[in-house]
């Protein structure tokens, strides 16, 4: 069985909206590291952080820079999977 984590998100709170996401204080993504530096805290023994992002390079680049941040490897095994199939 594997556990289930959870944090509230800050309601519209997507402040840098570059693709190439910079560190910015208030920011959705910062609550993402939160959590998954809280993660990495609980269960040292995570390497990695997958994503379900398929198309969204805002998405994947986002989670990239949180698990780079943290010495973790990004997982999108749907990137740029044919939909039909999805």
């Amino acid at each position: 069985d594997l556990p289930l984590f959870r944090a509230p998100l800050r309601p519209a709170s997507s402040l840098n909206q570059e693709l190439e996401y910079q560190t910015t204080e208030g920011d959705e993504v910062e609550d993402l590291f939160r959590l998954l530096s809280h993660i990495k805290d609980v269960m040292p023994d995570v390497t990695a952080v997958a994503s379900g992002a398929i198309l969204s390079n805002y998405q994947r680049t986002r989670v990239e820079a949180v698990a780079m941040r943290l010495g973790l490897v990004s997982l999108s095994f749907l990137w740029m999977g044919d939909q039909r199939e999805l």
